[in-house]
């Protein structure tokens, strides 16, 4: 029995013994290496010899910067091209006061001063070179020669002269004259001479100032049916929309010859006709509008000379007005188009007013056509004109009045 007790003790310290043996040797291997740090004190950093060491990180980017970026590249638009090329298209100032009607001609860009009553033309540099010494207030519409030589000024008070500038001379016209056009020399002026009576309501024909005038088509009660629209190769002076109907929203346009020919007629397929000549007048780009445009304006092209007159209609399926369009050659064709517009237009086309345009290009031989421009702020465009190089456009916009440039080259 002694013997037993005297084994279990052995046993108990044994086993004390090995667990204490075990407690150091854990406090050796682990604790004591690597002592605690003291309180507040950071664990000091691995030596490079240990395993080396994790790479250090880069610089970080500014805020709002994409790293690899630029300021130029993130959070900012793409700047806006100094050449039409089809988006975004820097427009350059040309003028400091309103314009009107600014129009080109072989040799330069002429324009009417709003706000100083002068008027100024556009040499190859861009500046701007008085037309007169005179000053002419309030001149509220524009008719100029084609090579910006002669004009016919209108006023609010219904008055009208015709200007030489070359002569600086000026002739007052009859106040019952109305929609002027001049031949393609500016020796010759087409007028509608509304009198009190139907058969005192003609087309004329005169000398640029006014003089020499004939009556050459009588209007009698359709004078309001008549477009004056003298073509380039002086066969056609105007269209009459007195031509027999085609069905619901389409009509027949009359063209009317300088010699009061019989002249093959246009079928326009809509409730409205805008005529506008290409170079030589052997084509014509119209405007009308019906109810599958959703009666918004739309372009139409058709041939116009001789025996062609008439055919070849095509159209162009671009909603806006032959007024916001100009021709660069026979062929080639700018265009202001709305962004969009309302149902509706056509009836009544200041709804287009505050809609920005794009401006397209258009190839009459292929169909072709593709928006060229997007000017650089959003503008109603209220005319354009190509520049005698046809290296850039001349435009005014509906807001201000101004006139604008982009360049095409």
């Amino acid at each position: 029995m002694l013997f037993m007790n005297k084994k279990k003790i052995a046993l108990v310290i044994g086993f004390v013994l090995v667990t204490a043996l075990l407690g150091w040797g854990l406090y050796y291997f682990f604790f004591k290496a690597a002592p605690f740090p003291a309180p507040g004190q950071l664990p000091a950093a691995p030596s490079a010899e240990v395993g080396g060491t994790l790479p250090t990180a880069e610089v970080g980017a500014p805020l709002g910067q994409v790293p690899g970026g630029n300021a130029t590249q993130a959070g900012q638009l793409p700047s806006a091209s100094p050449i039409a090329q089809g988006g975004v298209t820097q427009t350059t100032l040309v003028s400091q006061n309103p314009a009107l009607e600014p129009h080109a001609s072989d040799s330069n860009i002429a324009y009417y001063d709003r706000s100083e009553g002068k008027f100024y033309r556009l040499d190859q540099n861009g500046n701007n070179i008085p037309l007169s010494n005179q000053t002419f207030y309030n001149v509220q519409n524009i008719t100029w020669s084609p090579g910006n030589d002669k004009a016919v000024l209108q006023y609010p008070d219904g008055s009208k002269i015709s200007y030489d500038f070359a002569t600086q001379k000026q002739t007052t016209l009859p106040k019952h004259w109305q929609d002027f056009s001049f031949n393609s020399n500016g020796g010759k002026l087409a007028a509608k001479s509304v009198g009190l009576e139907p058969e005192n309501r003609w087309l004329v024909v005169a000398n640029a100032d006014g003089t020499g005038a004939e009556g050459t088509i009588p209007l009698g009660d359709n004078a309001d049916k008549v477009t004056v629209s003298w073509s380039p190769n002086n066969q056609i002076v105007g269209f009459s929309a007195t031509g027999d109907a085609r069905g619901f929203a389409s009509k027949e346009i009359l063209p009317l010859g300088l010699h009061n020919e019989n002249l093959k007629s246009i079928i326009v397929p809509g409730l409205d006709f805008h005529p506008l000549w290409s170079k030589t007048g052997n084509t014509l780009l119209f405007s009308t509008y019906n109810p599958d445009s959703s009666y918004k304006p739309e372009l139409w092209i058709v041939n116009a000379e001789g025996d062609t007159i008439g055919t070849g209609r095509q159209p162009i399926k671009l909603n806006t007005w032959a007024e916001k369009c100009a021709f660069a050659d026979n062929t080639t064709i700018y265009c202001a188009v709305p962004n969009s517009l309302p149902e509706g237009a056509g009836f009544e086309p200041e709804t287009a007013n505050g809609i920005a345009d794009t401006i397209y290009k258009i190839d009459t031989q292929t169909g072709i056509k593709n928006p060229i421009a997007i000017p650089d702020q959003d503008m109603t465009i209220n005319s354009i004109t190509v520049s005698p190089q046809k290296d850039a456009l001349y435009f005014t916009d509906a807001g201000s009045g101004l006139l604008h440039k982009i360049k095409l080259k």
